[in-house]
């Protein structure tokens, strides 16, 4: 039975995509995910990196975001999830999950718009490549594949440095950037003193400037290092501070369902790892891909489960940040809106307090203990007397999601995605929270490969005419020629595509668009110039009263 995309879909910072228009003579790929599932964050990283792989083929890669609370509805929550992954992908949101029974799901529909494979979990990327070559083949031998590849556009999201964890080894503030996949050591004052990341999307070892990271979702000072728990390349890395080197201490790269461990180093794969934290000498390290805890030996690279699942009869619902506090463990579990306290002696879970909506980070200054919870924008202090959390800083004081939480001892630090700052307030009873401001933050880097798509500027085309599209090309010599191409992505609007070769005059090239009735739809727009190539996305409408020659216009 053929595919189609419901109507209900809401599509982001884009016009409707439709398979038998714009995604004709594609093999595509639709995920069905969640924000609060560590496997579909998981999935969408695998969806991600296929994206890099059959850049510039008839692949067209789908992310369908499906709510499953309230606190998930929320798209700038969508998109900054988005802006963390190695490639861009092209999102949907679905207001219910119709017939997916289980999230993450993956729908694989081939260049006829036939559903070949459906599965649920995260894909393998080897069978994952693999599907995607042999469609690929198919859609070439049959004639069917589309001459102009689809191009996904980057889904904008506010701010740039998204800081996703911290740590403090005594000296310094260590800040985790998702949005500059760097790893930063701040001063006192603000200013950034190293940076390690050359910014590109990986899990190289080397110096500062050549190492790379996907997403280093957490953070802990550690014995001269700083641990690093890269969730999207499934790692445990470590910076050296002394050598100011950065190598792997355990995990291969690729996301491990493993919930009982005892390999050693790059053979023992990890499940999006999140929280970490060191006692004596060795780490607990949070593993939210499979629900459990672990025990790492940085020394030997041994890793093995240690609680959770099968062992010790606890389960943890999305186990993602630790701080030690003595001979306890303090646990933040998101999928159960908990903070939970681990007794080290007896391997139990001694204190369990309910009722966050969504906590993300824990720290623990002597005696007392400080929780994050990004659902609630607020951060609190667990009163040990009632046994409760009360309220220390909220939305008033500036915050809308802290996810990270780190201390010196006299003040704490508190990392915020959404506000894309730090904060930082005095330990002292009713000392308030201020931003920390950021000194020496290296520019970003560009993602590495496959090109994407702008989304230019609406225009409104006259009816049952042959409009002008103007293309500025205002470093171009009179004379050069441009190849281009312009299909319909949505509800149809042209009489035929186009796929013509102009020459440039006045730093422009024109082509004639043969518009007929319609509404709403979008065009794809690729120009080839001299073997560079820019594609958009083209928003329009078509009525009676519509121009004869419009500008294209990048946002």
């Amino acid at each position: 039975m053929p595919f189609s995309f419901p109507s209900s879909w809401r599509w982001l910072d884009r016009p409707p995509l439709r398979l038998d228009t714009g995604l004709q003579g594609h093999v595509v790929v639709v995920l069905f995910w969640r924000l609060g599932c560590a496997h579909s964050r998981a999935a969408l990283s695998e969806l991600a990196l296929a994206g890099l792989r059959f850049a510039g083929r008839p692949v067209a890669l789908v992310a369908v975001h499906v709510p499953v609370d309230e606190g998930e509805d929320d798209d700038e929550r969508v998109r900054r999830q988005l802006a963390q992954l190695p490639a861009p992908l092209v999102a949907a949101v679905a207001p219910d999950a119709d017939d997916v029974e289980r999230l993450p799901t993956m729908v694989l529909v081939d260049a006829a718009g036939e559903v070949r494979a459906r599965a649920a979990g995260v894909p393998r990327r080897r069978r994952l490549r693999e599907a995607l070559e042999e469609l690929c083949g198919q859609a070439i031998a049959s004639g069917r594949a589309a001459a102009v590849p689809f191009v996904p556009h980057l889904v904008g999201t506010r701010g740039g440095l998204l800081p996703v964890a911290a740590t403090h080894d005594g000296e310094r503030l260590w800040l985790a950037s998702a949005g500059q996949r760097r790893v930063f050591a701040v001063a006192a004052d603000g200013e950034v003193t190293a940076s390690y990341g050359s910014g590109a999307w990986g899990r190289q070892d080397g110096d500062a400037s050549s190492c790379s990271f996907a997403l280093p979702a957490a953070l802990c000072a550690h014995d001269g290092y700083i641990a690093v728990a890269d969730a999207q390349t499934h790692t445990l890395r470590a910076i050296d501070v002394a050598a100011g080197e950065v190598v792997t201490w355990v995990g291969n790269g690729q996301f491990g369902a493993d919930d009982v461990g005892g390999g050693y180093g790059l053979d023992q794969p990890l499940g999006s790892p999140a929280g970490i934290v060191g006692h004596e000498g060795g780490l607990y390290l949070c593993q939210p891909g499979v629900g459990q805890l672990w025990q790492v030996d940085p020394m030997t690279g041994a890793a093995m489960a240690w609680l959770g699942g099968d062992y010790g009869g606890e389960r943890f619902a999305q186990p993602i940040a630790l701080a030690a506090d003595g001979e306890r463990l303090w646990l933040a579990e998101a999928g159960r809106g908990a903070l939970t306290c681990i007794d080290l002696g007896h391997v139990a879970v001694h204190e369990r307090i309910d009722g966050m909506r969504r906590p993300s980070a824990v720290a623990v200054v002597g005696e007392r203990v400080f929780v994050a919870d990004a659902g609630a924008g607020a951060v609190f202090e667990r009163d040990g007397a009632a046994g409760a959390l009360r309220p220390l800083f909220g939305r008033d004081d500036g915050l809308h999601e802290p996810v990270a939480l780190a201390s010196d001892g006299e003040r704490l630090f508190v990392g915020d995605v959404a506000a894309d700052a730090v904060f930082v307030a005095d330990l002292s009873e009713g000392a308030p929270l201020r931003r920390l401001e950021l000194r020496g933050v290296p520019r970003p880097a560009r993602l590495r490969g496959g090109g994407v798509a702008r989304v230019a500027r609406p225009v409104h085309l006259r009816e049952h005419s042959d409009v002008t599209l103007r293309i500025a090309a205002p470093d171009r010599e009179d004379g050069e020629t441009a190849a281009i191409d312009v299909v319909d992505e949505a509800d149809p609007v042209l009489a035929v595509s186009r796929d013509t070769v102009v020459e440039i005059a006045d730093g422009r090239a024109e082509v004639l668009l043969p518009v007929t009735e319609g509404l709403v739809g979008a065009l794809r727009v690729r120009v080839r110039i001299a073997g560079a190539t820019e594609n958009y996305v083209l928003p329009v409408t078509v009525g009676a009263d519509g121009a004869l020659e419009v500008d294209l216009s990048a946002d």
